[in-house]
């Protein structure tokens, strides 16, 4: 039985180093391979990890999942968005602008640079960007927005971004959706006021809040 999930365990690896290389050839980018805090230029906390860039295949799953027809009007925000990867899966879509916010400095470079390279053929969005911004410090657009996340930081700074998102809508009421691959915090999006659960899958977690009378 070991041996069968050790099997498994290395046919998934072959398979998702695969899915990385042709991701990035296919898009002129570098966006795979893991790097630690150390290497990312960020000192130790218990709040980061390390880099660790999301399966394509399941970013766009989850993007897929959207309850929106029409995403022209939306801004896409990354945070924690590391090499740009989830950036240029959404630039697939219509977005009306996506942007990316990254602490580490030396990730935000590499995702500028890919930023400048990046060409697809059947790209819906043009106007790209990367911050390199502290996520709980993070201004979100006025307008309607997805917000996704892929475990970027604790439960400590994950509560301070979601204070600021409550105090956005609050001043400004609007549609937003928030993707979280792979999530340890949605207890705490499920619990902001007014957010609803939309989709629950083994990899992602989908929630949604409208403005009153669901503009």
């Amino acid at each position: 039985m070991k041996v069968r999930y050790w099997a498994g365990d290395v046919v998934r690896g072959v398979a998702e180093f695969f899915e990385d290389q042709w991701f990035d050839r296919t898009r002129n980018v570098r966006t795979s391979g893991n790097l630690s805090l150390g290497d990312s230029g960020l000192a130790a906390s218990g709040d980061s990890e390390w880099y660790q860039p999301a399966r394509p295949a399941h970013i766009r799953r989850a993007l897929r999942e959207l309850s929106v027809r029409d995403l022209s009007g939306y801004s896409y925000v990354d945070l924690g968005s590391g090499k740009g990867r989830s950036l240029f899966v959404a630039a697939e879509l219509p977005f009306r602008q996506i942007t990316g916010v990254e602490l580490s400095r030396r990730l935000h470079e590499v995702a500028c640079a890919n930023i400048g390279r990046f060409r697809y053929r059947t790209q819906g969005c043009t106007d790209l960007r990367s911050r390199n911004e502290n996520a709980s410090e993070f201004v979100f657009p006025e307008g309607k927005l997805v917000l996704y996340l892929f475990n970027p930081f604790g439960a400590g700074t994950m509560r301070q971004v979601l204070g600021n998102l409550e105090t956005s809508l609050t001043r400004n009421p609007r549609h937003v959706v928030v993707v979280l691959l792979w999530p340890r915090c949605e207890d705490q999006v499920a619990a902001m006021e007014g957010m609803h659960l939309l989709r629950k899958r083994k990899e992602y977690q989908i929630f949604e809040a409208h403005a009153p009378g669901g503009a």
